[in-house]
């Protein structure tokens, strides 16, 4: 199957704004979602495009339903979306201690 690089590019701005429209940070939507971080940051850095399950759980942790996430990323697939920003999706760096 074919990589539709659009499709991944749209994931991730829909994703990325939503969430941080919310005010969830990545590890927040992944406990949420039951997902992992370096999950949902693939996904924002459009590396990932996610399973329609993932797609259901990210919809149900952000109080929407599927189908709305699935015409946002439509919609922003037709405005043709561009690849990610560098650092885009990218956990921040955490202290060691």
């Amino acid at each position: 199957m074919e990589k539709i690089p659009t499709l991944h590019w749209a994931v991730a701005a829909v994703v990325h704004r939503l969430r941080r429209r919310a005010g969830l940070s990545q590890g927040q939507l992944a406990g949420l979602a039951g997902l992992s971080e370096d999950y949902i940051s693939g996904m924002e850095r459009g590396i990932q495009c996610g399973s329609l399950t993932a797609i259901v759980h990210i919809a149900s942790a952000l109080r929407m339903e599927a189908v709305e996430l699935v015409r946002l990323i439509e919609a922003e697939m037709g405005a043709g979306p561009h690849p990610p920003g560098r650092g885009a999706g990218k956990p921040p760096k955490r202290e060691k201690k």
